[in-house]
């Protein structure tokens, strides 16, 4: 910045010079400009010509210099006149303006004819001072709503007041102005963005700021508007969005006419109701579970793993990338098939018609909850209708029970059922007649050792045996297959792989079929109490991508997957597994 300065031109020994400088106005905003131009040439250079009128251009406006004669010899300077113009500046002080010049010249010099030379030049005033600005420091944290506070930086001295105002634009819009202060002195000025607007700004959490000051000296407005823009503002922390319900519901119809959520059957049902504020809408909903996520506001989980209280949290976002949180916790009740622990009966010595029954079950309470039932029945053994002797509801037993009238010459079977609200275990024992060396049936056709007849056309032992010359068998008939109970959405992989069990005569467990869709560790059970194992087991079966799935089969019959966070279920092969079946 200048207030005076030049710039020379030359044309072989011929030189130009253009001198400026420059008084200003600081009331008015203007500088005025003086140009002088003279001629300066070297030794051996003289110039004789006649009138010449040179060009001066200052700021865009031209003006002329005339000279009646120009007489100078070599080695000398020459003064040839000055032009002078008024300049206003901008509104904040600032001017720059162009200069040039142009020497009239047309003379032949050395055998050579020239028209003239000159040259020009740009030059930043001095600026002068004038309306004040909003420095670009803002104290505060930015967001609306809260303390902040402005910087004004004055030019002028003297009684200078300032008008400053702001507003918020965003993606919708912008908002009306608002006043930080009226015909202030102060230079540090304290205000709270409005919340008002927020809704201008419905996808981003960053909201712009404008601001603007007016400048006045003695009351009379100095210059135009200064304005500071793009203040990066936030929107305030509390503006997330409202979950107003979360619902959480049984869907497993069984479950959920008992009331209650019962482990490895409930499966819920969560739906979300969110919105959001000040213009937002809502982006996603996490739904978080046993350690599993969903997506969506109406989701439906697979059935529930765990026991006690559970935790549902719900995490909303909105189109701000705002965050709201609320957790819900469930009672969820534990749950095991009816178990019958012990069922076992015989004849009572000193009265063989009495036969003393030992029952010991348990099942899952499920707070009181479970439709439990318990029957003992008993039919003889060549008859096909079971008669009830005894039943309740309780949810375990562990007690003696009496049957009376049982005929010596027959043998009975008497059966223990438990049933729950999901399924149905059975235990069935042979009670014997009365001890006999050898006895005929009485249709001829049937002969016992050890016991009284009681199957035509059947020899029957009840007596250890021993053989000393072979034995021809035509064939051997195995039990019935039993179809094993399945968890979760388990299911058979087709039609020809349903997953079942049997046993043979010398106690040996068979397993057959192929499973899919196993959603958790918890993959089957065998409900027959004479087919569980004697200990618990661990087996190696394929599975989707021929790996191995490490399969662990209790006592008590079910049977997990152990490495279920491991490999893939699409599939999982039980064919050809046996145990021994506990005594």
């Amino acid at each position: 910045m200048a207030t005076s300065g030049s710039f020379r031109s030359s044309w072989r020994g011929y030189t130009l010079v253009t001198n400026w400088e420059c008084t200003q106005n600081h009331t008015h905003n203007f500088s005025d400009i003086n140009v002088e131009l003279y001629l300066e040439t070297q030794s051996g250079y003289d110039l004789y010509v006649g009138a010449r009128t040179h060009t001066v251009e200052i700021d865009g406006s031209s003006y002329s210099i005339s000279n009646s004669s120009i007489r100078i010899g070599g080695g000398s300077s020459k003064y040839l006149g000055y032009v002078s113009k008024r300049v206003y500046h901008e509104d904040d002080g600032t001017k720059t303006i162009n200069i040039s010049s142009y020497f009239d010249m047309r003379a032949t010099i050395r055998g050579t004819y020239k028209n003239g030379f000159g040259g020009s030049e740009t030059f930043e005033l001095t600026k002068i001072p004038r309306m004040s600005s909003v420095s670009d420091i803002m104290d505060g944290s930015r967001e609306l709503g809260t303390k902040h506070t402005i910087h004004i930086k004055k030019q002028l001295s003297g009684n200078i007041t300032h008008t400053v105002w702001y507003l918020l634009r965003g993606d919708k819009g912008s908002s009306q102005w608002y006043y930080i202060a009226k015909n202030t002195d102060k230079l540090d000025l304290d205000f709270i963005p409005t919340t008002n607007h927020i809704e201008l700004q419905p996808e981003n959490e960053t909201i712009y700021m404008d601001i603007g000051i007016d400048t006045f000296k003695d009351g009379v407005k100095i210059g135009s508007t200064s304005y500071n823009t793009d203040w990066h503002m936030k929107v305030p922390k509390e503006c997330i969005p409202i979950i107003n319900s979360i619902s959480i519901n049984d869907i497993n119809p069984k479950t959920k006419a008992l009331g209650v959520y019962v482990q490895n059957h409930s499966k819920l049902n969560i739906k979300t109701d969110a919105v959001g504020v000040s213009g937002s809408t809502i982006k996603n909903v996490l739904v978080e579970f046993e350690n599993v996520k969903w997506t969506g506001s109406n989701i439906t989980s697979s059935e529930i793993e765990n026991y006690g209280d559970i935790k549902v949290k719900v995490i909303v976002k909105d189109t701000r990338d705002r965050i709201a949180t609320q957790t819900k916790t469930i009672k969820v009740e534990e749950y095991f098939a009816p178990t019958i622990n012990e069922f076992n009966g015989d004849r009572l010595e000193n009265e063989l018609k009495v036969v003393s029954t030992l029952i010991n079950f348990k099942t899952a309470s499920l707070n009181s909850k479970n439709k439990v039932k318990w029957e003992l029945s008993r039919k003889r053994q060549d008859h096909i209708n079971w008669t009830t002797i005894n039943s309740g509801t309780e949810f375990s037993l562990n007690r003696n029970e009496r049957t009376v009238n049982v005929s010596e010459d027959y043998e009975y079977d008497l059966k223990l059922s438990v049933t729950d609200f999901n399924e149905t275990v059975e235990k069935i024992i042979r009670i014997y007649t009365t001890f006999s060396i050898i006895d005929y049936h009485n249709s001829g056709t049937g002969l016992a050792f050890g016991k009284s007849s009681t199957k035509p056309g059947i020899f029957d032992c009840d007596l250890p045996a021993e053989f000393n010359k072979p034995i021809y068998v035509e064939k051997i008939k195995r039990k019935e297959w039993t179809k094993m109970h399945l968890y979760n959405s388990t299911k058979p992989y087709d039609i020809k792989n349903e997953l079942k069990y049997t046993k043979d005569s010398d106690g040996t467990v068979f397993i057959q079929g192929i499973v899919k869709d196993t959603v958790s560790e918890w993959l089957a059970r065998i409900t027959r109490e004479d087919c569980r194992p004697q200990k618990d087991l661990i087996i190696f079966v394929p599975c989707t991508n021929y790996k191995s799935a490490i399969l662990k089969i209790y006592e008590d019959g079910n049977i997990i997957i152990e490495n279920r966070s491991e490999i893939s279920t699409n599939w999982i092969s039980l064919d050809g597994i046996t145990f021994k079946a506990k005594d």
